[in-house]
């Protein structure tokens, strides 16, 4: 029995040294290959952030995310840099299948780089293979950020795009062409950008296209087809700044009201009024004209502009209380000189800019000439708004938008009873430091999303 015992302890112990040594084996070649990673994700997260510094353009460089000349300078940046560090002991690229994969699939102005490299194992070959392919990646992204945006109606919208599908109202991808931020701005020589004078600068996306669409308070609409310029942020172009109707929403659900609740400076607010997420909230925002004053919705410089959360319904009693509660009550049913107290149209306007009680006369707020709103024409009526690329359109129901511009509108008109807000575009500011007259200006930051 004794010498069976010796036998039995002498197998269970070679059969434990084996398995110890497969898994001190297993342990240095683990070990050996989170090493691998580490530096592989040192050199994707370079990567990600050089090629996305890209979409900040510098001097003399034009083009935006989605242009292919920008994506492939952003992917020249995004190779050169992560491959510049070692991967243990030698550079990336410089083994027999080393990979940097780039692409763009993450959202406007984000880019995401991979990196790969096989490795030979040492011990754990039995278990493993004799080689193991390693990966990581990053995300960055030029985020926008703010230096003065601080009152904003809450009413969010997509980016005008060149119709070349079969639904006007929605956006398809990789058929309709959305309008590039980037085609709006100069590069100067100190790195600085500016607004584009659309009347002599023959880049101008609005450059020979005068034409301004025409307005019926009537029939609220357009009076004839509408322009090449509203499918642009030409200055004067009629874009939707909040639909009534379901039928014509980009995505079921998203009515382009926006909850700003979760956004308010803390203390701004006068006494009385409490962020939250109901109607009345919403309806105060309309009217917060005055931010000094009012509840500021303030982003600090160098921060990225935060997802904005899109209100649920379509909102058209609390819109229409705040924008005109008593427009329809005359029966001519268009803005008049009547004081609207404590909306959007509170009445400042004079009768002469009616033409005479000519009410269907399209221009008679709206100056042609100078592609402005008339002086005497009530100034609530401006308001500035955050848009989204479609391409990254909210997801139906509650959900979110990111902001990648802010568009100065004066308000032309509302529609009866659906609470639909139309605009025209008086300014742009958006990425890089776009300024136009009166607008805020914004900058960007590189940051890594992943």
């Amino acid at each position: 029995m004794k010498r069976r015992n010796r036998g039995q302890i002498l197998v269970l112990f070679t059969l434990s040294l084996v398995v110890l040594i497969g898994m001190a084996a297993l342990g240095v070649d683990v070990g050996y290959m989170y090493s691998v990673r580490h530096d592989l994700q040192r050199c994707a997260d370079a990567g990600a952030l050089a090629g996305a510094s890209r979409f900040i353009p510098g001097p003399g460089e034009i083009g935006g995310w989605s242009d292919p000349g920008a994506q492939a300078e952003a992917t020249a940046r995004a190779t050169d840099y992560a491959s510049k560090d070692n991967v243990i002991q030698t550079r990336l690229l410089s083994q027999p299948g080393d990979n940097v994969i780039v692409t763009f699939d993450q959202g406007p102005d984000k880019i995401k780089v991979q990196t790969e490299r096989t490795v030979p194992l040492f011990f754990a070959k039995l278990f493993l293979g004799p080689t193991k392919r390693i990966t990581a990646y990053a995300v960055a992204e030029a985020a926008s950020v703010s230096v003065n945006t601080t009152c904003l109606a809450p009413f969010g919208i997509p980016l005008p795009w060149e119709e070349h599908g079969t639904d006007p109202y929605k956006f398809e991808k990789g058929v309709d062409i959305v309008t590039n931020l980037a085609d709006y701005i100069t590069v100067n020589p100190d790195g600085s950008t500016s607004s584009k004078d659309e009347l002599t600068d023959t880049s101008h996306p609005c450059y020979g296209h005068p034409e301004v669409t025409h307005w019926s308070y009537l029939t609220h609409d357009n009076v004839s087809a509408r322009e090449y310029r509203d499918r642009h942020l030409c200055r004067g172009s009629l874009m939707a700044l909040k639909i009534g109707e379901p039928g014509k929403t980009q995505e079921p659900g998203h009515f382009l009201a926006l909850d700003y609740s979760g956004l308010v400076t803390p203390g701004s607010c006068p006494p009385g009024v409490t962020p939250n997420s109901g109607a009345d909230f919403y309806k105060y925002m309309i009217m917060n004209r005055d931010c000094s004053t009012g509840c500021r919705v303030s982003i600090s410089q160098g921060d990225p502009l935060p997802q904005i959360p899109v209100k649920p319904g379509d909102m058209v009693g609390p819109t229409i209380q705040a924008v005109a509660p008593t427009y329809y009550k005359d029966p001519l049913g268009f803005i008049g000189t009547w004081p609207e107290t404590n909306s959007l149209m509170n009445g400042n306007g004079a009768t002469s800019d009616y033409d005479g009680g000519d009410y269907n006369e399209t221009n008679a707020d709206w100056d042609f000439t100078a592609n402005t709103p008339q002086e005497d024409v009530t100034e609530t009526r401006h308001i500035t708004i955050p848009v989204y690329d479609p391409n990254v359109s909210p997801a139906p129901g509650k959900s979110n938008i990111q902001p990648v511009a802010f568009i100065g509108f004066w308000i032309q008109d509302i529609s009866e009873n659906q609470g639909t807000i139309i605009g025209r575009v008086k300014s742009i500011s958006g990425p890089g430091g776009v300024v136009g007259p009166g607008g805020a200006e914004t900058l960007k930051t590189l940051r890594l999303v992943e």
